[in-house]
């Protein structure tokens, strides 16, 4: 995945998010933001990507294995007799033809 390294520099506080950079980022963005939206807008975006930076920043280390976990008691997979067909269409409320009936639930399309 290839990142911005507009959004990498923001986020990792090198660079503060002003307002013609927030104009940029919405223009890429594709968003109409209106001057009251963007004073109220920015500094929340402004907190957000100083999380990412601090995110970023974290080292990434694996998790120790827990040895001092008990096994769980698996039970041995054995085949057993499933439910017929006809025993499963019966507890249906609704079937047809050897088919559970279902309501329809897409709207559109063609039947």
């Amino acid at each position: 995945m290839r990142r911005s390294k507009t959004l990498y520099y923001i986020a990792m506080g090198e660079e503060m998010l002003g307002p013609e950079r927030f104009e940029k980022l919405a223009r890429l963005a594709k968003l109409r933001v209106s001057q009251e939206q963007a004073q109220k807008l920015r500094p929340q975006l402004e907190a957000i990507l100083g999380y990412i930076g601090r995110l970023q920043a974290l080292e990434e280390t694996p998790a120790p294995a827990r040895g001092d976990a008990p096994p769980l008691p698996l039970r041995e997979d054995e085949p057993a007799a499933g439910l017929s067909p006809e025993a499963a269409l019966a507890a249906s409320p609704s079937s047809a033809s050897g088919y559970f009936r279902v309501p329809k639930f897409v709207k559109g399309g063609k039947q």
